[in-house]
């Protein structure tokens, strides 16, 4: 015998007062694995997916923030490897 039509919400069972505002397991897994798998170096972003312009917004400034904090720059040539690299485009542009 199943439960009766006033213990159904949206034809599953209405959760008892020992459940309201308890988390479901997989949420709380979920939660786990983002709190410990996110790191300095590897870092998680919850991202919204409802509105496609915005989460491109998101994700473009994740990354712009991720390739700065880089500090990236070009090489300093020193004279020396200048003269090698023109040597080496003579011989290239010889070649042709």
């Amino acid at each position: 015998m199943g439960p009766s039509a006033s213990h159904l919400v949206d034809g599953e069972r209405a959760p008892d007062r020992r459940e309201v505002g308890a988390v479901h397991p997989a949420r709380a897994t979920t939660q786990l694995r983002e709190r410990h798998a996110a790191t300095r170096n590897a870092p998680w972003y919850v991202v919204p997916a409802d509105n496609k312009w915005f989460t491109r917004v998101v994700v473009a400034a994740a990354i712009i923030d991720a390739l700065a904090a880089l500090d990236l720059h070009y090489p300093r040539i020193g004279k020396a490897q200048l003269q090698e690299l023109a040597a080496a485009k003579r011989v290239l542009l010889a070649s042709k």
